[in-house]
Order: C-alpha cells, then structure tokens, then sequence
C-alpha cells in the first residue's frame, strides 16, 4: 500500500509538475513580448482626438463701415466704398491703384498718385457729366469716423466707408 501512495502521490505531483511547466510555457513568450514591446505589425493605440465645441463659431468678417484698410496698404484707397454701407452691394465707388469709376458714371484715369500726410493727392484726368478734364483729387482718411474723404474739382466731395477690397 505504501507503494501505491508513493506511486500516487508521484504520479500527482508529476502532473502538477507537468501543468506548471506547461503554465510557464505558455507564459514564456507573452512575458517576452511584453518586455520586448509591441511587435512591428501590432496596432499601436491612438488617443482620442479632442472635439472642438460645436458652439464655437469662426470669427466673422468685419460688415462694411466698420473699418479702414490697413495704414501700411499700398495704395489704402484701393477698393470698393460706398457713402454708407447700404449702398456697398450695387452702388459702390471703385478705385483702383489707377483709377476710379463711381455708381454716377464718372470715370477717372490717374496720371500721378502722391502720398501726402494723412492720405494721397492724386492728378486725374475724368469724364463727370461732360467731356474729360484735368482734375486733382485730394483723399484723406479720418481714423476716428473710420472714414475716407474725397474731395474732387469735378465730381462732388463726399465721406465714404470702406466695402472690401477691390475686386
């Protein structure tokens, strides 16, 4: 009988022996790779990507009579102005870094622009209302009304918003 508890308790033991190497088996390579690190071929977990709020509106364009171009644009009176901001879709005065047309008719052809202290003197030669003269236009920028003031000898002297850029 004590034969049979030694066989029984060897062959227990045997198999316990046997299923814990066989555990440290299977254990060996995943504890390799988690040494080694992720293989080449592994998907590499990404974070989430944060979300913006939905709410968060982009900032809008400045609406017409609301601004000047910048001091330092070359020539700041080029583009799109109107006598107020009602009037910038379809009755805007164009002007160009060599001409002008306003919403009248009056067409002028720049012939020499001079950067004065607080805006340009311009000499023009336009068409308002008769045949082509020679004209001096004097425009000046008042920073605080936010506004452009053109005086002409031809075409009538009027304060004008700014609409947008020439286009």
């Amino acid at each position: 009988m004590k034969e049979r508890a030694i066989l029984f308790f060897t062959g227990a033991a045997g198999l316990a022996l046997a299923a814990c190497q066989d555990s440290e088996r299977a254990e060996a390579p995943a504890k390799a790779v988690a040494e080694a690190g992720p293989a080449a071929d592994a998907p590499v977990p990404v974070p989430a990507p944060e979300t913006l709020p939905t709410t968060q509106a982009l900032p809008a364009a400045p609406a017409p009579g609301t601004g000047l171009p910048p001091a330092n644009a070359e020539p700041r009176f080029a583009g799109s102005w109107a006598a107020h901001a009602g009037m910038c879709k379809d009755k805007a005065w164009h002007f160009t870094d060599t001409g002008l047309k306003t919403p009248a008719g009056s067409v002028c052809h720049f012939s020499r622009v001079t950067k004065v202290e607080g805006g340009y003197d311009i000499a023009a030669r336009c068409t308002a209302e008769g045949p082509e003269q020679d004209d001096l236009i004097k425009i000046r920028f008042a920073e605080s009304a936010k506004a452009m003031l053109f005086e002409s000898t031809n075409i009538a002297d009027t304060g004008l918003i700014y609409c947008g850029p020439p286009d």
